[in-house]
């Protein structure tokens, strides 16, 4: 039976109407979103879910990191931020289905191919017990999006519930300087 303190004791503070902590399973201790300290609380309403940008590569920052079970799977929800052009400051989603950890890593995993693209270098055997934000936190990268246009079941979504997700990412390019690249 839920009994609300708050009334009683002035020393703990009320919570906000309606909402519960999270907590964690395995610990007990309330959960951590993996926010961008100071980001703007507008831009923190946008929902990823009704982002609609058309289909290309943009530049993006990282945001935040949440993993969870899909369908028996364990998937990681990366969210950034366009930071330039038309869409800047929409949020977008980049899925991760993370590798299992008996078995041997495939180059072509998205999780893979992202370490790679934000580091330059080969994915560790151990990419499935590896954060994203770990390697993705303060990084120029570019996204390239697609439109999801079907749901799980393959059926075809109706044009208002289509969402823009980013399908693979890119690293930086680079301005090239004449002379060899020295400043």
């Amino acid at each position: 039976r839920h009994l609300d303190r708050s009334a009683s004791d002035p020393a703990r503070p009320a919570c906000s109407a309606g909402r519960s902590k999270q907590v964690s399973r395995s610990s007990g201790k309330p959960r951590r979103r993996n926010r961008k300290a100071g980001s703007d609380p507008e831009l923190a309403k946008l929902d990823p879910y009704d982002t609609r940008v058309p289909d290309g590569e943009y530049p993006v920052v990282f945001v935040f990191e949440e993993r969870f079970r899909l369908y028996r799977r364990d998937v990681w929800a990366v969210e950034f931020r366009i930071i330039e052009g038309e869409h800047a400051g929409l949020p977008i989603f980049f899925f991760l289905n993370v590798p299992p950890f008996k078995k041997r890593r495939t180059p072509s995993a998205k999780m893979s191919a992202a370490y790679e693209a934000a580091t330059g270098r080969r994915a560790p055997a151990r990419i499935a017990k590896v954060r994203p934000g770990s390697f993705l936190a303060e990084k120029p990268l570019v996204g390239r999006t697609r439109t999801v246009e079907r749901n799980s079941y393959r059926e075809s979504r109706p044009p208002d519930a289509r969402y823009s997700v980013i399908d693979r990412l890119l690293p930086q390019r680079m301005p090239q300087t004449k002379g060899g690249g020295r400043a």
